[in-house]
């Protein structure tokens, strides 16, 4: 009689808002120099849904005050229901994602500004980057987007390395993972404000769930079960 093969499941999570009709919640988990993000201070944002304007429709608007010349300041957004837990729905092997985003009125248009897609795992904050001036709307997207591409945001690199955390998990056994948003904006020279735009945030998760060994077991056993009755009946 030969052991029963208990197979991993597929799954794809999909989450997406183009309407906005729920207030995105924004924090600040980076804020300082850009010689040293740890110092804090320099920067503030607010956060709001206009209900017109997107690309269509409503759209995130994200409002950084920059407080003094030379800092970096960024943002992450997300909504809690784009959270997934691996342990609960399996190892990631694939993630797209995909978002509009554009350059809002600013005091200063020469300040460097990035988009780019973010996730919060073990209270660590970690984003990609694309920079991008541009004040119409534009379209970034990814459909194999890597662990590799992702970077511990500045001012938590010593929190991530005592925690063991410098790239997120995303095996079963990671901790719970929110996707999100986030924004960089730095300025030279002057204190600034600037909007940053997004809308059509959308992203697809592909995960596998392997059965834990006590169902493996409850299955294997469940065969060899039957194995037994035929043989009686026999």
């Amino acid at each position: 009689m030969t052991g029963a093969a208990v197979s991993a499941s597929a799954f794809t999570t999909v989450f997406s808002d183009g309407d906005f009709d729920p207030i995105w919640n924004t924090v600040m988990p980076t804020n300082g120099t850009t010689t040293d993000p740890d110092a804090g201070g320099g920067g503030s944002q607010t956060t709001s849904v206009s209900a017109t304007g997107g690309n269509p429709g409503a759209f995130l608007d994200i409002l950084l005050n920059i407080g003094s010349s030379n800092r970096i300041v960024g943002t992450f957004s997300w909504r809690d229901d784009f959270t997934i837990d691996p342990a609960a729905v399996g190892g990631i092997t694939n993630i797209s994602y995909s978002f509009d985003a554009k350059r809002g009125a600013s005091n200063n248009p020469g300040n460097a500004q990035a988009f780019g897609m973010a996730i919060e795992q073990n209270g660590i904050h970690y984003y990609s980057y694309n920079a991008n001036s541009l004040t119409d709307w534009n379209n970034y997207s990814d459909s194999d987007f890597t662990i590799g591409e992702l970077a511990v945001y500045p001012g938590e690199q010593d929190e991530a390395a005592a925690g063991g955390f410098e790239t997120p998990d995303f095996s079963a056994s990671g901790a719970p993972i929110t996707f999100g948003y986030m924004r960089l904006n730095s300025t030279v020279g002057a204190a600034a404000f600037i909007h940053g735009f997004m809308d059509n945030y959308s992203v697809t998760v592909d995960h596998v769930l392997v059965p834990e060994p006590s169902t493996y077991a409850l299955a294997l056993g469940a065969v060899m079960l039957v194995g037994v009755v035929v043989r009686r009946r026999r």
